[in-house]
């Protein structure tokens, strides 16, 4: 296994390619995934202004670079397709259940609007519309229009939850620019 993801690379560039290494991170109390300084701090730097060694740096590294690994070897990762995690699948079914939905689709999509001009929308519908791109994954129907998909075409979704933000996040490699936020695209 190539390292994907090293020391040397800022935080903010790591959550927004590969947004399932936040979590990583903050388990291992590196909490700056959405702070500010997350787009200049290297992982290292963070890492040290927890107060991590070597070694614990070394693992937090290490079990990162697998989750990213395990991400890219999905199948269904083709620049063609769209795909969500298992972890924004999960969110999405007890998200429903809470919601005491029994019939529901996820709905991805995008509209116009938000700091860099599109905005990414989720929300959980009763049905899927006539003209709906829709996939499933373990047992959930995500569902977008066509004009959605051509824009998320590539895109990973996922859910992360860490001490200073959660919810849905969209690594989208079509996006020439992102709001720090990472809610809105270009």
């Amino acid at each position: 296994m190539t390292d994907t993801i090293t020391a040397d690379m800022t935080i903010g560039d790591i959550v927004e390619q590969y947004p399932q290494a936040a979590e990583v991170f903050t388990e291992y109390g590196l909490h700056c995934v959405g702070c500010h300084v997350a787009s200049w701090e290297t992982i290292e730097e963070g890492a040290r202004g927890h107060g991590m060694d070597d070694e614990t740096i070394e693992m937090m590294l290490r079990d990162a670079n697998e989750i990213t690994e395990s991400y890219q070897e999905k199948p269904g990762t083709h620049p063609q397709t769209v795909l969500v995690t298992n972890t924004a699948v999960e969110r999405v079914k007890k998200m429903a259940e809470k919601m005491k939905k029994t019939e529901y689709v996820f709905r991805v999509g995008v509209s116009e609007g938000g700091c860099s001009g599109f905005s990414y929308i989720f929300d959980i519908e009763e049905k899927s519309q006539e003209n709906d791109k829709v996939f499933e994954v373990e047992g959930v129907k995500i569902v977008m229009t066509q004009e959605a998909f051509e824009q998320l075409k590539g895109c990973t979704v996922d859910y992360i939850d860490t001490f200073s933000q959660s919810g849905f996040k969209v690594h989208n490699p079509q996006a020439s620019t992102t709001c720090g936020c990472g809610s809105s695209f270009a």
